[in-house]
């Protein structure tokens, strides 16, 4: 699965941020949205790692300042640089690439101390790594296009009505429901209405494929399966991770403008967690040989054996109980 919380947050940046850099929505109406929750933003220069920014208003107003018109974001692979994400500040002449990541610690952990981290909230790391003259193409997407080809690809209903709110705008969730901020994870612009419910669709069915596959459950999916239907639907399960990505990316840059639009393809694999996802490709074909299980789904298998082992001598005691 992908770390929906780390994307949703680059996805609300960029989208309001440009309507920001664009004069249609002041910081005031959107900088407390509920997805930045327990999250920090560290903006750094990349060739001495200075701090330049530790928050994004401060980072944003200096880019309004300096002239900037929008922002958009891109796989890192897509502009050359690493990371898992890349933000283009696009000015007049230019544009800035930004790469956006988590930084690793130098310091290994030590078992013999405990983890404090895990109460601690998020720090997502964005490096200035690059100017260049001229502009960065955004091209913009047909919704109806986008939505037909996962409907096709994925065998299902884009957008569906089984979502638990089947219309209007997609809201993330958020650990702490107040009403100041419940925002739309991207803003609500009149072309993005059925962006809005494509990542609802997306992001629903993946909640609902994680809870079906896991393990703990009785009746998951796996059950059942022989090696090379797990392989099928563990396939199945990354390209709907490929494809939300997909249309959280184009959601971010939706500008409520229509201009060239971008190719739609089936994504053939999912991006590594934190890593820059593969542009999409042509699906694998049946005659594809089947991929390796990842270390997770094999950590899946082995517990649903462990499982059945456990209820099969759950089973034989109570049978020995009742004979004796």
């Amino acid at each position: 699965m992908t770390n929906n919380a780390f994307l949703f947050r680059q996805v609300a940046l960029v989208g309001y941020g440009t309507q920001f850099l664009r004069h249609k929505l002041p910081l005031e109406d959107w900088h407390r949205h509920g997805v930045f929750f327990d999250a920090r933003f560290q903006f750094r220069s990349r060739e001495d790692n200075r701090l330049l920014a530790d928050d994004f208003t401060v980072w944003l107003g200096t880019l309004a300042l300096a002239g900037a018109t929008r922002l958009s974001l891109h796989p890192a692979a897509e502009l050359s640089v690493d990371g898992a994400y890349a933000v283009a500040v696009h000015f007049a002449d230019r544009y800035q690439v930004w790469t956006v990541g988590v930084e690793p610690p130098e310091w290994e952990e030590r078992f013999e101390f405990p983890r404090a981290r895990g109460y601690a909230g998020d720090i997502d790391s964005y490096w200035l790594t690059g100017e260049q003259p001229g502009q960065l193409p955004v091209p913009a997407t047909d919704w109806k296009q986008l939505a037909a080809a996962i409907a096709a690809d994925l065998d299902m209903n884009v957008p569906s009505s089984n979502v638990p709110t089947p219309s209007g705008p997609f809201f993330p969730y958020i650990p702490e429901e107040v009403a100041w901020a419940r925002l739309p994870l991207f803003p609500s612009v009149p072309r993005a209405a059925l962006a809005h419910r494509i990542v609802a669709t997306l992001d629903w069915k993946q909640g609902r494929f994680s809870n079906d596959t896991n393990p703990k459950n009785e009746g998951n999916l796996y059950l059942g399966l022989d090696d090379e239907g797990a392989h099928q639907l563990q396939r199945w399960g990354q390209r709907l991770d490929a494809w939300l990505i997909d249309a959280l990316l184009r959601s971010a840059n939706e500008d409520g403008e229509i201009g060239l639009f971008r190719q739609i393809k089936p994504p053939s694999a999912p991006p590594p967690e934190h890593a820059a996802p593969a542009s999409p490709t042509i699906a694998a074909t049946a005659a594809d040989p089947p991929a390796p299980l990842s270390p997770a789904g094999k950590r899946g298998c082995l517990m649903t054996l462990a499982a059945l082992v456990l209820l099969a001598v759950v089973l034989t005691i109570q049978a020995w109980s009742r004979s004796s």
